[in-house]
């Protein structure tokens, strides 16, 4: 499948995977990104996490292990590979697939390489990216059910005595009826 290389805007309506894309400071994320370039000279990403775990601690990401070498910017128009990974899922702590290059050479990719999407993007002045996944398969989105009802263990066991307490009177109502 041939890849249209351009750089996206950042609306996440408006990605598509195989996309790459620029980003810069304190901008959200609006996919799953494999990171590839960063400004940073230790070829890091500092991300903030907190619209997805609540932590506001900054977490850094790395840049894919064949591109720590690279001397001058990354150009997506030159970049020519083959990027393979696990189907999406909703595990947010798990990423697992490898990059083919025209050489041959194959290259793993981990957790560490990959951008949730929602992150903002701090303490980095810019990082490109390919998106890996996008839309309703990020695995941010996966990974939303929809709200949890809690309920505590003393009101689940009030509910099982109000309903043998609505049984017993229906028993007693229909034995005074007779």
């Amino acid at each position: 499948m041939e890849v249209e290389r351009r750089y996206v805007e950042k609306f996440w309506k408006e990605v598509r995977v195989g996309d790459f894309i620029r980003l810069r400071c304190n901008e959200i994320l609006p996919a799953d990104v494999l990171l590839l370039s960063s400004s940073d000279p230790d070829r890091l990403c500092h991300i903030e996490t907190a619209t997805l775990d609540g932590e506001t601690n900054l977490k850094q990401r790395q840049v894919v292990r064949s591109f720590l070498d690279l001397d001058c910017d990354f150009d997506p128009l030159k970049y020519n590979g083959i990027i393979e990974c696990e189907k999406p899922n909703n595990d947010l702590n798990r990423f697992r697939g490898y990059i083919v290059h025209r050489s041959g050479r194959r290259d793993a990719l981990y957790k560490e390489n990959l951008l949730l999407r929602g992150c903002t993007i701090r303490n980095t002045e810019e990082a490109v990216g390919i998106i890996i996944y996008a839309g309703h398969e990020t695995k941010a989105m996966l990974n939303n059910n929809g709200p949890r009802y809690k309920r505590s263990k003393l009101e689940r066991q009030m509910n099982v005595h109000v309903f043998w307490c609505v049984i017993i009177l229906l028993v007693m109502c229909l034995f005074t009826a007779i």
